[in-house]
């Protein structure tokens, strides 16, 4: 009999959790296990990863869709888009979590995969669950989403469900692992790195010309190209690629910013237009071909405030680009010295610097294999394997 597995996630669109979400969905083998996903809110039917996991045939139950199953209507409509956001959010809440008891009494499944800040919605239906081996992967900083002033709820369902139904938490690497075992004073908290498919990046660096891409893409082949993937989203530091842009081009004007990830962009496209910069970027979005858009660049900039473990880097390494990333973001995503630490406190025109002057080198070494989603796989499932639930270990 196969295993059944539900990844239970806020959404699914282009995010690293939720790319990582759809990664162990698809690889998890098929003929051992039955892979479901659940979210509490409704998922961004153009993204990559959705598009991804429905032509894969991945069930994906959604909560707050599940209104649009049931009043297939336009006075639906105007009140998913007018009125929803005037509904108090315990409502809200209490239906996210009956819809979750629902379809989990439905799956009946033997794991339970939670990502992001859901685990909320499992300490209501938890006497259901004593027999459901229960795992829960923190994606960012782990103060982040354990906070007990803003984030109380979450950090004491973790809490209640790591006393209650031996709840294991994954850590991204080292540093969070034993952030996490601090927070809740415990010491099973397991490592567990994202995953990237390495052969699929190696294939486009090896098999695919710069120039075709960027014929293709509508970007000047005589053009320096400094490139970011990350959503819209004010960690990212987006306003300060843009500053960085700016100051380049002055430098270089065959300089030339793409931009890629889902999301609000219009404060962005502003600034860009308020430096006259129109026709010197591209922001492009919702995109399965990100191997092919990292080949178009010549150098990688990452300058999140903060992040768990961005994929993104791993994948611009993979493809051999010249990489400079916050050194806010822990030293594992570090391969070698294509990759340089910066600091975001630094200014733009240092930035600028450091991108021109190819004698700032990274002083890390690290083996990205350890990234290769066949050996995080294989570690994944060992993982499944050697926890138990509550019940059993009572």
């Amino acid at each position: 009999m196969k295993t059944k597995v539900v990844y239970l996630i806020n959404e699914i669109s282009d995010g690293g959790a939720e790319t990582l979400v759809k990664d162990y969905a698809l690889n998890l083998d098929k003929n051992l296990y039955d892979v479901f996903i659940i979210t509490e809110s409704e998922c961004a039917h153009d993204s990559a990863n959705y598009k991804i996991l429905q032509n894969n045939k991945i069930k994906i139950y959604s909560a707050l869709s599940s209104y649009n199953e049931t009043f297939r209507s336009k006075l639906y409509y105007i009140i998913k888009c007018k009125l929803l956001s005037l509904i108090p959010y315990h409502f809200i809440k209490k239906f996210q979590t009956w819809y979750i008891k629902r379809s989990l009494r439905k799956i009946k499944p033997q794991i339970i995969h939670a990502h992001m800040q859901v685990l909320k919605h499992l300490v209501p239906i938890a006497q259901e669950l004593d027999q459901v081996k229960l795992f829960y992967t923190c994606h960012s900083l782990p103060v982040r989403y354990f906070n007990q002033k803003e984030c109380l709820d979450e950090f004491l369902a973790a809490k209640f469900l790591i006393s209650n139904n031996n709840l294991t938490l994954i850590g991204l690497h080292e540093e969070m692992r034993e952030e996490l075992n601090s927070i809740f004073k415990i010491d099973s908290t397991k490592t567990l790195r994202n995953c990237v498919n390495l052969n699929r990046f190696y294939s486009v660096l090896n098999k695919k010309e710069k120039k075709t891409i960027r014929r293709q893409e509508n970007i000047p082949q005589d053009a320096f190209v400094i490139g970011h993937v990350g959503r819209f989203i004010w960690i990212k530091n987006h306003n300060f690629i843009i500053e960085i842009f700016k100051k380049l081009h002055q430098k270089n004007n065959k300089a030339f910013l793409l931009l890629v990830g889902a999301g609000d962009t219009s404060e962005i496209t502003q600034k860009l237009s308020s430096y006259k910069l129109d026709g010197c970027y591209k922001i492009l979005s919702n995109r399965t071909d990100v191997p092919e858009l990292l080949l178009c660049m010549d150098t990688f900039l990452f300058p999140s405030y903060f992040e768990g473990l961005p994929i993104a880097c791993i994948e611009a390494q993979a493809m051999g680009l010249r990489c400079l990333i916050s050194q806010t973001i822990t030293k594992d995503v570090f391969f070698s010295q294509m990759a340089i630490p910066a600091n975001i406190e630094d200014s733009a025109d240092k930035w600028v610097e450091m991108i021109l002057n190819k004698e700032y080198t990274g002083t890390y070494t690290n083996d990205i294999e350890k990234f290769n989603i066949k050996n995080v796989m294989k570690d994944l499932i060992r993982i499944y394997s050697s926890s138990t639930n509550f019940h059993q270990e009572n």
